[in-house]
């Protein structure tokens, strides 16, 4: 038996054979789900919240400051789940439930991809709540997003520091 390689009983041949060839299969077919380059889904990127006790994801609001515009770019995924580039010729939509408290619009940013683009009205009504999701149908497909929240908050952080002389007052040393 000198020289002569292992060869495992048919049984099991055929068993490692099936398996090569469900690998195979399932490695064609991944490849095949990624090529596809056109967009097949859509999200609103935000930041997603987790519960510390279980991880699981909390539904909150995300916080659009009152007195600034705010831009949340919007992604696109092809059907194998992989990025790809905003679709173009389409007609896009944004769908918003509270357009009394903040206009939102659709915009082409420098690199070629979408954003949302958030207004509060002013004087703003804080803690008011815009329900928003984004439709995109392009060549007679429709790409939705889910809906994702939005409260507007006040913006009291501290950003910058400035002298005020016109208040500058003197006295004696």
């Amino acid at each position: 038996m000198s020289g002569s390689h292992y060869q495992p009983p048919p049984n099991n041949r055929i068993q490692f054979s099936l398996t090569d060839d469900l690998v195979t299969l399932l490695r064609g077919f991944l490849q095949w789900l990624t090529r596809d380059q056109r967009a097949h889904s859509a999200r609103i990127v935000v930041p997603t919240r987790r519960s510390l006790a279980t991880g699981a994801p909390l539904n909150m609001p995300t916080a659009i400051l009152s007195d600034v515009a705010s831009v949340c770019p919007i992604e696109f995924d092809n059907l194998g789940g992989a990025p790809v580039a905003a679709p173009t010729g389409g007609t896009s939509t944004v769908n918003n439930d509270n357009a009394a408290a903040c206009a939102v619009v659709v915009e082409a940013q420098q690199d070629g991809s979408l954003a949302l683009v958030f207004s509060p009205v002013q004087p703003p009504q804080i803690d008011a709540v815009c329900n928003i999701s984004f439709t995109d149908v392009v060549d007679g497909k429709t790409i939705t997003t889910p809906t994702v929240d939005f409260v507007i908050t006040a913006d009291a952080a501290v950003s910058n520091a400035h002298l005020n002389t016109a208040g500058m007052t003197t006295r004696p040393l």
